[in-house]
């Protein structure tokens, strides 16, 4: 079972415990999908992984506008 328990990170005290068997069809779904689109589900090298990822959409649009101004000034 994934139970979850939130605790305050001044005191250290348990906040709430989300407990597997009680989600409704939206947090399950949720609970599910985090660990794979944060990387979670791999370690830190999926981690990694989706650091890399968002690091692309920078790297393209630099290197686009590159190509682009070199292209026209030819």
């Amino acid at each position: 079972a994934l139970n979850r328990v939130f605790f305050d990170r001044h005191s250290g005290r348990v906040i709430s415990v989300r407990d597997w068997d009680e989600l409704s069809g939206v947090s399950l779904a949720e609970d599910w999908a985090f660990p794979i689109h944060s990387g979670e589900i791999i370690g830190n090298f999926g981690r990694f992984i989706v650091m890399l990822s968002g690091l692309i959409m920078p790297f393209l649009f630099v290197t686009g506008a590159w190509l682009w101004w070199k292209k026209r000034k030819a």
